[in-house]
């Protein structure tokens, strides 16, 4: 079952019930790019599981605009595993 994350406070409460978030941005052609998305309220720290990336953003601001979770959340494409 999938659920479809619309918002930054819907992700932080996921995040904050689940402690990781295993969610996807389905992308052009069907294809995914999966996220492991922690919060631990001050930090977001994320791991791209297309290329074993790990981030940490210090703030909302930078974690929409350094990743695509930005734009997966304008174009509702974002999803929980």
């Amino acid at each position: 079952m999938r659920t479809k994350i619309d918002n930054i406070e819907q992700l932080k409460v996921m995040a904050k019930e689940l402690g990781t978030v295993e969610a996807y941005i389905v992308l052009n052609g069907g294809f995914r790019s999966s996220k492991d998305i922690q919060y631990d309220g001050r930090e977001w720290h994320i791991l791209h599981g297309i290329d074993d990336v790990y981030e940490t953003f210090d703030s909302d601001e930078k974690m929409l605009t350094q990743t695509n979770i930005g734009a997966a959340f304008n174009s509702g494409a974002l999803f929980a595993y």
